[in-house]
């Protein structure tokens, strides 16, 4: 077992104290089930990867962002506790693993899987960026976890010196699965990446079925994109001064709609759908649905007004629909969604919306799978409602259908 070093008797006691707290949390919470996964989040200490926040918010449940690009967007962090005990219990890391991790960040998450292979196994990660593998290896060597090799390359290529490994994690968001990624995994393999639809990600824990890479769990997460070699076409493009959306390259509308949006602009419409839900269910489920089901999809992130809820809608031409809460309602308590319009077809596009919205509240996203198949196949060979067509890939998608 690892220990904080260059700490004092009451520094150490009262990060412990954080730390079991916030095991607790995520125990009582369902999200970590599995006592090696538990143990390990008990041992490793967090605040020793994170030293620029003081130990409360480095256990609070939320992501520490570490490096921002020339564009002001995060470029690497210390991920989400909550989201980390997710990936690592759908990866499923036994003692002796050899495992790949693709996006070192600060380190805290190979410190984990050192902690869940233990001796007998080993951990690789990898980073493109050089400052980001010094920090990573730096937080690692004073965590005490030195046996896990750092390395400084393009993720989407792997690691083949490494090669088979039981395990690979990605925890950057992927627009596809890199060859690499899949012919470095052991046949009785597991992979366990964030895969991005239209920048909604689902972080997907595949297994190989013959040429097929078969979903089992899928988890709600939020990730940076993966960058260098095997990035995807997506960016953010900035809205405003405080908003962005995510462009696949396939953007309908014109995002200055958005950057208006505010008190003084007017909607040429309010519906209600008579559906009831919470901001965090069409932050999560309803993104999904509209990016399988309809082109107008757009993804914003901030600068919008507060009772516009999910940061998503549809944007077409000059015109906009989003969803959002009746007047006065705040928090996540479920509301019935309401769809304003804004533009000279705005009437028209929030009754699009309006119906979408329906459509999503008659299914259910038990039966969700997200199946990876070699790009050559045939789409008639695809079983799945829809086929979304990658680099290396092509995703074959299904939802539970009307209950």
């Amino acid at each position: 077992m690892a220990t904080c070093p260059k700490a004092t008797d009451v520094e150490r006691v009262d990060a412990a104290d954080l730390r079991h707290r916030m095991v607790d949390d995520l125990r009582a919470r369902a999200v970590v089930t599995s006592p090696a996964v538990e143990a390990a989040l008990r041992v490793v200490p967090r605040h020793v990867f994170v030293p620029e926040v003081p130990p409360e918010r480095a256990y609070a449940d939320e992501a520490v962002v570490t490096k921002v690009g020339d564009d002001g967007m995060p470029t690497s962090s210390a991920s989400q506790p909550s989201i980390v005990g997710l990936m690592l219990e759908q990866l499923d890391v036994a003692r002796g693993h050899r495992v790949l991790e693709i996006g070192a960040g600060t380190g805290y998450n190979a410190a984990l899987l050192a902690e869940l292979v233990g001796p007998e196994g080993a951990v690789t990660t990898v980073d493109l960026d050089a400052d980001v593998v010094e920090r990573a290896a730096a937080g690692l060597r004073d965590a005490g976890f030195d046996q896990v090799r750092v390395v400084c390359a393009d993720g989407g290529l792997g690691w083949p010196d490494g090669a088979p490994y039981d395990r690979i994690i990605v925890t950057a968001g992927a627009w596809d699965l890199p060859p690499a990624w899949t012919g470095q995994l052991a046949p009785s393999g597991r992979l366990v990446v964030p895969l991005g639809i239209r920048g909604v990600y689902r972080s997907v824990c595949f297994e190989p079925v013959g040429r097929t890479w078969r979903s089992g769990s899928i988890v709600d997460c939020g990730f940076m994109p993966l960058r260098g070699e095997f990035a995807g076409p997506g960016r953010y493009v900035k809205v405003g001064e405080s908003g962005s959306v995510w462009d696949d390259g396939d953007l309908r509308g014109d995002v200055n709609v958005l950057a208006e949006l505010g008190p003084g602009q007017s909607p040429a419409v309010e519906l209600a759908t008579t559906v009831t839900a919470t901001s965090t269910q069409l932050w999560r489920s309803l993104a999904l649905w509209l990016a399988l089901t309809d082109p107008a999809f757009v993804r914003s992130f901030g600068g919008l007004p507060d009772d516009v809820v999910g940061g998503l809608g549809l944007l077409e031409g000059e015109n906009l629909a989003v969803p959002c809460r009746p007047h006065g309602r705040h928090g996540d308590e479920p509301f019935q969604v309401m769809v304003r319009g804004y533009g000279p077809d705005g009437h028209g596009l929030a009754s699009r919306l309006a119906e979408r919205i329906r459509a999503w509240d008659r299914r259910t996203t038990a039966g969700l799978r997200i199946n990876a198949y070699p790009v050559e196949t045939p789409d008639a060979a695809i079983p799945a409602e829809w086929i979304v067509p990658k680099r290396h890939t092509k995703l074959g998608i299904s939802w539970n259908a009307p209950g």
